[in-house]
């Protein structure tokens, strides 16, 4: 089997201020599962952006993982929430003030070309399943994949679904540091 190298995700968006409040949980969430936690995902944040970034090829797929309906209703339920949507989005966006011609999600990939196809499907597929008429994929050449959010709900379901992957990955590390 190759061994693959880093998978790097350049996130930006066409409304800038989406990333208002992230640098707020962006320390703490690296604190659980940054490096030290040994999980293989971090951030970091830049002007109108972020950067994803996973260790690995096979930690980008656990991350891109299918949700249940029910995994989403106990995510709500959750006590231990890492990502309270309602913080993220305070004061930069609602149902009321969404922009009619909705929200992109731009990526651009920043690791080896030959990944970039599968790593696009993953992404795809990822979000096709878990935001179904939510979002739709934009063409676009100045970006690798782009994702227009269709409403608020759709936007505020990714953050839900983003919380469950993070904590997904807390309890692998926390059983990994037990071991």
């Amino acid at each position: 089997m190759v061994k693959r190298e880093q998978i790097i995700l350049k996130f930006t968006s066409n409304y800038p201020k989406i990333f208002q409040n992230i640098p707020k949980f962006t320390s703490y969430i690296n604190n659980h599962l940054g490096r030290e936690s040994q999980s293989g995902f971090y951030l970091e944040t830049f002007s109108n952006g972020l950067l994803y970034i996973y260790d690995s090829f096979e930690i980008f797929i656990l991350m891109h993982s299918h949700f249940s309906r029910e995994e989403l209703r106990e995510f709500e339920q959750s006590a231990g929430i890492i990502l309270d949507p309602n913080k993220l989005l305070e004061g930069v966006l609602s149902s009321n003030r969404f922009p009619q011609e909705g929200i992109d999600f731009q990526f651009d990939f920043i690791f080896d070309q030959e990944q970039h196809s599968e790593v696009k499907n993953y992404i795809q597929r990822f979000y096709s399943i878990n935001l179904e008429n939510q979002i739709e994929f934009v063409e676009n050449t100045e970006h690798d994949l782009v994702i227009r959010f269709l409403s608020f709900e759709g936007i505020y379901n990714y953050l839900k679904i983003i919380s469950l992957m993070m904590n997904g990955l807390l309890k692998k590390s926390g059983s990994k540091n037990q071991n």
